[in-house]
């Protein structure tokens, strides 16, 4: 028996050694067993790397085995597997269940048991101590030398807790992989097929101590074992450093080769080297130089090295692509030649899956995939969330999203808006649907609903009566059987075969067997124990969590793409790495897992040796850099962006600062610079190049200097025929405008009845912009309505609380001027628990949050009411109605606008509030309108036809004449009176005061006569500011000169005004304008609350894109303005 160590640094061909060796004795056909072990993940390259650089037919005479396989071959043969294995999800599983049963013992993680991937953290801990050989017992006595009220002791405490109900419940019973290794130690001197074995082990760096042992029984087993070794014998090295773990672990076996007394031989690949191993200088020379210090210089031209600076990661992506078909067309490599490696995978994949596919790069992206975000994974787990939530809308529309369900996606779309719309959940999905909609259609809405929720009651309502986890399972593969699942995923998985989608095909061809052995897993390893339906899930979801997806290579000529560690799976010629920025390449992000370094050395120097991970995470980083720099036979591209995608900087890696000392001729690339050599590079498939040239062709149209080679790429477009509809789509694109000033006549008559009934609210949206206006009367798109309360829904929800209490006071003949503070808050309350039953169906009493909302609601609107009769006991103004409509067939008529061309604009609303005060010969009119928001009265908006709504309002009534008594009607005053219960801030704490401050904010907003009859009429107790309307008067009472007044001719002049621009904007409306036009009003833009922003795409960039800039004016200005009879200023915007 012997030991034969293979050493050399990377690349002298150690594999390929081991490879030759095996051949060779195949070919002695001496017929003892040759077995190569090689880590789990490499065992399927490993095979293939023999076949074919040894040229062999086959590899029968020779198994290819990782530790774990190797251990199964061993027990096939010699029995002794009497326990249930149970793998990774088992073990999650377990530790889930007993945590949930511990929780309240534990002090440190009682409540970071709870996170998410605190699981599989504690796992790996138990994994760990298993393999250091550390028992839960030997961990107690170790705690014993711990100070006592440290964090480290309640944390050992902890662990050492759940550890021994880990090693209790599988006890006997079931057995995970470490004991398996411990079982399988025991085991291999009873294997006879190890008799006069050649093993090989290859492709490790670094052994646990039940590596080790094993590896001691084989060399106590059979005929000779090699050993490779990545090191150098050279003792004076001055990048020894690198090289600690591999040589840690080379010790380790020669002490264990020197107490068993067996002959050692090493073969150093340094000094022999090996035929046929030819690597280009610039790749020997970053093995040799790039960990040395001090280092020498390559002094020649630099031809297979670049290191490339992309402005951003998508285009160090871009460039990636573009010289991985550079170096396939120009140099002859197959995409199998070319790897990819990234330290920052989950960052780039996404980007790089994209963009390869873009450039027709095939490639493979060796990860492990989570199944999480599995289609038939979200299905089971949200199965079960729908009875745990009480059918929420969420957890219902995961389900019909993953698309496992019995509905077409049609049919999840009109369940979807009618659930929006009425808030269906909870018991209501169990009936009919009866409410919102005609008899057919909820016909149609209750077979949909009846194909969804049938397979799920019935799976609910057979685990509600479960009892342990085993009746749960039963229940969830009952469920699945009635969905008919494995059926319809054969089905996907063919769909996603006939679309070239294999790597997807092969992951989800694995997925039922993955659900499978989970509920078996479920099934053997959860005692009948009273499980509640919540542990069961928390227990499910920790086992799919902990399982993930290896996809075997769907083709061998493919693209490698995988994390710099992954990258020794094969012999490659051009390996290029990308996201070579500081802090990512090496990695300054430390996960240290449940115990921190500090602790980790506490306890080796209490006898219970853990690995310092921070230590040995860095060194291992290192030794993974260097392994995979020097992978490459011929060329080494190196990236990294200057910024993040979100324009963030970034800076380069220490290495890239190394690569510049290393090659002082190595001139860096990048497309900062926009020069030809760079924009050549791009020009790689015509599918990627186009948006180049779309890009370059915009800076033309632009006015900036664009180079000659893109006219070119122009022209290749031009005359190929399958590119003409794209070319055609991007010349198009070039000239876009999104500017329509009209739009045809007879288009208009489509779209508006004419006569035109319009309401003020339209014509002042109108005002804001054309466009705006066109979408929302013309092309009348709806929102998606939602089971919710908005702004405009509080709003709405007052007008109707006014309306009503209005309505009940009117109905129980009280009259406003006697009313008691007491009997107004009765009926208001009275009022809004009618209209939280009422409103939307109901939406109001549907959540916590909204019946809180109900009671905000209800006491602004007491204190609003209440605010309101205070003002009419305070003046002489009654009452006249409310909700006053005007229009066609309405006791007041509407407002008739009549055009030059003789069309009609005939204006319709509804009022919230009317008020009079009636003299023997004349009546006064005050128009109130309520609002929610914070609305302010400006003469200047209405001037500009911002503001139309209380002009018209008074117009409108200034129609309506009183058949007793011939009186004449005059304008009193135009009101926002704002519904609201305000905070105010105030030192003094006397209530009259508080009230005082609270009315000032109440107080209505708007235009009042100039009249000081007027003004006592509305307000009798006014001294020198009202409480009540924005007026103010001096000693000698005269009006003050901040109150916002007007005379009564001024009113008629403002009223002229209003209706001379109505008629402007119906003329313009009938015209067919549909500019995109928002107004701009110091800081206040039309645009702020539009929703039609993606639609118009209104852009400054455009030449014909411009504000319609509002100069705000002075009251008196306006005032000035219209007496003058300057409408033509005025209506500018019109223009």
């Amino acid at each position: 028996m012997a030991i034969t160590y293979i050493i050399g640094r990377a690349g002298t061909g150690k594999s390929q050694y081991v490879m030759s060796q095996i051949k060779e004795r195949l070919q002695e056909k001496q017929g003892h067993p040759l077995i190569l072990i090689v880590p789990e993940q490499f065992t399927l390259q490993a095979e293939r790397d023999l076949i074919e650089k040894q040229q062999l037919k086959g590899i029968m005479g020779v198994e290819v085995l990782s530790f774990t396989r190797l251990a199964f071959r061993v027990f096939n043969e010699v029995g002794g597997l009497t326990k249930t294995p149970i793998n990774e999800i088992g073990k999650n599983m377990i530790i889930r269940k007993i945590l949930e049963e511990c929780r309240e013992d534990l002090s440190v993680y009682k409540n970071p048991s709870k996170q998410e991937g605190f699981v599989k953290k504690l796992n790996e801990m138990i994994c760990e101590f298993k393999q250091q050989n550390i028992a839960p017992i030997e961990l107690l006595q170790g705690i014993n030398e711990v100070d006592e009220d440290s964090i480290m002791r309640m944390k050992l405490e902890d662990i050492a807790l759940i550890y021994g109900k880990f090693n209790s419940y599988l006890e006997n019973r079931y057995i995970d992989n470490e004991d398996n290794l411990n079982l399988f130690i025991e085991s291999i001197e009873k294997a006879s097929f190890l008799e006069n074995a050649e093993i090989w082990i290859d492709g490790f760096h670094l052994f646990t101590p039940q590596s080790l042992k094993i590896v001691e029984k084989l060399l106590l087993k059979v005929k000779d074992v090699y050993i490779t070794f990545t090191m150098t014998l050279d003792g004076k090295g001055s990048d020894k450093e690198l090289f600690r773990i591999s040589e840690k672990t080379y010790l380790q076996i020669k002490r264990i080769a020197e107490e068993l007394k067996l002959q050692e031989i090493i073969i150093n690949l340094d000094r022999d080297k090996i035929a046929g191993i030819n690597k280009s200088k610039e790749i020997c020379h970053i093995e040799e130089e790039l960990f040395r210090y001090p280092y020498k210089q390559f002094t020649e031209e630099v031809k297979n090295l670049k290191v490339f600076t992309g402005t951003n990661p998508y285009a160090e992506i871009e460039h990636v692509a573009a010289e991985i078909l550079q170096l396939v067309r120009e140099r002859g490599y197959r995409f199998k030649d070319i790897a990819v490696v990234s330290a920052d995978f989950e960052g780039y994949s996404g980007m790089i899956k994209r963009t390869f596919e873009e450039y027709g790069i095939p490639y493979f992206m060796d990860e492990k995939r989570s199944i999480m975000n599995n289609p038939i994974v979200e299905l089971i787990l949200t199965a079960i969330e729908t009875i745990l939530n009480n059918y929420q809308y969420k957890d219902i529309f995961r389900l019909v999203k993953t698309g496992f369900t019995d509905l077409t996606k049609e049919e999840g779309e009109i369940l979807e808006n009618y659930v929006l719309q009425y808030g269906i959940r909870g018991k209501r999905w169990m009936e009919d649907f009866h409410i919102g909609e005609e008899t057919e259609k909820l016909e149609e809405l209750n077979r949909i609903r009846n194909k969804l929720i049938t397979p799920l009651n019935k799976f609910h309502k057979k685990i509600a009566r479960s009892k342990n986890p085993k009746e749960i399972t039963k229940g969830l593969f009952g469920f699945l059987l009635d969905m008919q699942i494995e059926e319809k995923l054969d089905l996907w998985i063919e769909a996603l075969k006939t679309n070239d989608r294999f790597d997807y095909a092969n992951e989800n061809t694995q997925i039922w067997n993955i659900v499978m052995e989970i509920f078996d897993q479920i099934y053997e390893i959860l005692e009948d124990n009273k499980t509640s339906i919540k542990e069961y899930y928390r227990i499910l979801e920790s086992g799919f969590s902990a399982c993930e997806i290896g996809v075997i290579p769907s083709t061998i000529d493919q693209v490698l793409v995988g994390t710099i560690d992954r990258s020794r799976s094969h012999d490659i010629k051009a390996l290029l790495v990308v996201a070579a920025n500081d802090g990512i390449l090496p990695s300054t992000y430390s996960d240290e897992g449940i115990l921190l370094d500090h602790e980790r050395k506490t306890l080796g120097e209490l006898g219970l040796p853990l690995e310092v991970s921070g230590e040995t995470k860095l060194l291992q980083e290192n030794f993974s850099i260097y392994s995979a720099f020097s992978k490459p036979a011929e060329y080494l591209w190196i990236s990294f962006p200057l910024a993040d995608g979100e324009g963030k900087a970034k800076r380069p890696s220490i290495l890239i600062d190394r690569i510049k000392k290393l090659f002082p001729k190595l001139q860096l690339k990048g497309d900062l610079l926009r020069n030809e050599d760079t924009q050549l590079h791009l020009i790689a498939t015509p599918l990627s190049t186009f948006k180049y040239l779309t890009e370059n062709l915009r800076l033309y149209m632009d006015g900036k200097p664009i180079h000659l080679l893109w006219w070119d790429v122009y022209h290749w477009y031009y005359h190929h025929p399958q590119w003409q509809e794209k070319k055609n789509l991007m010349i198009e694109g070039l000239f876009y405008e999104n500017q329509v000033k009209y739009i045809h006549k007879g288009t208009i008559r489509n779209l508006y009845d004419l006569p035109m009934k319009t309401s003020v609210s339209r014509l002042e949206s109108f005002v804001n912009c054309p466009f705006s206006h066109f979408v929302t009367y013309g092309l009348r798109p709806k929102e998606r309505k939602e089971y919710q309360i908005k702004g405009p829904d509080v709003g709405m929800f007052f007008h109707y609380s006014m309306e009503a209490f209005a309505s009940k006071t009117k109905e129980r003949d009280m009259n406003w001027m006697e009313m008691e503070k007491k009997e107004c808050h009765e009926i208001i309350h009275e009022v809004m628990q009618q209209l939280s039953i009422d409103f939307q169906h109901g939406v109001m009493l549907s959540t916590h949050r909204y019946k809180y909302l109900i009671n905000r609601l209800t006491q602004i609107s007491k204190k609003a009411l209440w605010t309101l009769i205070e003002h009419i006991k305070s003046g002489e103004f009654l009452p006249f109605d409310h909700e006053v409509a005007f229009g066609r067939d309405e006791k007041i008529p509407a407002i008739v606008i009549e055009l030059e061309d003789g069309e009609e604009i005939i204006l319709e609303g509804r009022i919230d509030r009317v008020d009079i005060m009636m003299t023997e010969e004349d009546t006064y009119l005050k128009v109130i309108d309520y609002k929610s928001g914070n609305k302010k009265f400006s003469l200047s908006d209405v001037y500009y036809g911002f503001q139309l709504q209380l002009i018209v309002y008074l117009e409108a009534m200034m129609a309506l004449q009183d058949k007793v008594k011939k009186t004449r009607n005059h304008p009193a005053g135009v009101f926002y009176f704002k519904i609201d219960d305000p905070m105010v801030k105030t030192a003094d704490k006397a209530v009259d005061k508080i009230e005082s401050e609270i009315n000032k904010q109440l107080k209505m907003k708007g235009l009042v006569l100039k009249d000081l009859k007027i003004v006592k009429g509305m307000d009798k107790h006014i001294e020198k500011h009202s409480e009540i309307i924005p007026v103010a008067l001096n000693k000698d009472e005269s009006i003050g000169k901040k109150s916002s007044v007007a005379t009564e001719e001024e009113f008629q002049d403002i009223i002229k005004h209003v209706r001379s621009l109505i008629k402007e904007i119906g003329k313009e409306i009938l015209k067919g304008n549909v500019k995109i036009e928002p107004c701009k009003k110091g800081k206040q833009v039309s645009c702020q609350y539009c929703s039609y922003q993606s639609i118009c795409q209104f852009d400054n960039v455009f030449d014909d894109n411009k504000y319609k800039i509002i100069k705000e004016l002075k009251p008196e200005e306006v005032l000035e303005k219209i007496k003058e009879g300057k409408e033509g200023d005025g209506n500018e915007g019109m223009d």
